[in-house]
């Protein structure tokens, strides 16, 4: 009778914990702050027939979409995620995104985002540029996180800004980012690649050809795609246009040229 009792009490052990297996799926138990993302990680375990926590990893993409998650601490435990889209969620910190070591892209779309001059939010996604993670957002955002062509430089007091020479150009580009806008307006001196005061045309025309055609003996075919040179040859015969002078200016100028 005696080894009967025991008997039963080691099934009814059994019996106790492969319940409280049960009740948590993932073990040792998932510790998320957001409950309704923890809840769909423990279910995407399930479909996965993931049972232990080290086993994470494997999850490559997450699709939070309208799950009205707002916070996202814990989820460094899934260092193998890859892809993970937060559209529709009002998320309080984006930081620890920055904990997931393979991630290769963010989908901010409809998300909301505070865009004050060093916010968080920014830190974080130029953080995510930085790493060469593509960012998804929505468009009015695109300047905002755009790594732009302006360079500062500072030394004790004083600074240099160092903005990129834009060639060509599309009414898309204004207006510019305020930082942009700011360091003009701050800036005691502003010193241009050109004179913009300059009214000579033919000056400005001569400059152009200085700079805008090879003198090295090369030719544009030299310096672009085939298949882009071809679409080149194919777009001039559709005018009167001399195409061996075409061909000796650089690809910047000949944008000049057809832009205008």
């Amino acid at each position: 009778m005696r080894y009967l009792n025991k008997l039963i009490t080691v099934i009814f052990i059994l019996i106790i914990v492969c319940a409280c297996q049960n009740v948590n799926t993932i073990q040792p138990h998932l510790a998320f702050e957001d409950d309704r993302l923890e809840a769909y990680i423990e279910s995407l375990a399930n479909e996965n027939e993931i049972d232990f926590i080290d086993e994470l990893h494997t999850i490559k993409k997450l699709d939070l979409t309208n799950f009205g998650v707002v916070s996202l601490e814990g989820i460094h435990v899934l260092e193998g995620l890859e892809e993970i889209i937060l559209s529709g969620n009002d998320l309080d910190s984006l930081e620890p995104l920055l904990r997931l070591p393979n991630l290769q892209m963010v989908n901010f779309e409809n998300v909301t985002i505070d865009t004050k001059e060093h916010s968080n939010d920014i830190d974080v996604i130029q953080e995510l540029l930085e790493r060469q993670i593509d960012v998804i957002y929505d468009k009015e955002e695109e300047q905002i996180f755009s790594k732009g062509l302006l360079y500062q430089v500072e030394h004790n007091e004083n600074s240099i800004f160092l903005f990129g020479t834009v060639y060509v150009n599309s009414e898309d580009l204004f207006p510019l980012h305020p930082f942009i806008e700011d360091a003009f307006d701050q800036a005691d001196q502003i010193a241009f690649v050109v004179n913009v005061n300059e009214k000579d045309e033919v000056a400005i025309m001569q400059a152009m050809v200085e700079l805008g055609v090879y003198n090295d003996g090369t030719s544009l075919e030299e310096h672009i795609s085939e298949e882009l040179y071809n679409e080149l040859l194919t777009f001039i015969g559709n005018y009167d246009l001399e195409q061996e002078a075409i061909l000796r200016f650089k690809p910047w100028a000949v944008a000049i040229c057809f832009n205008h």
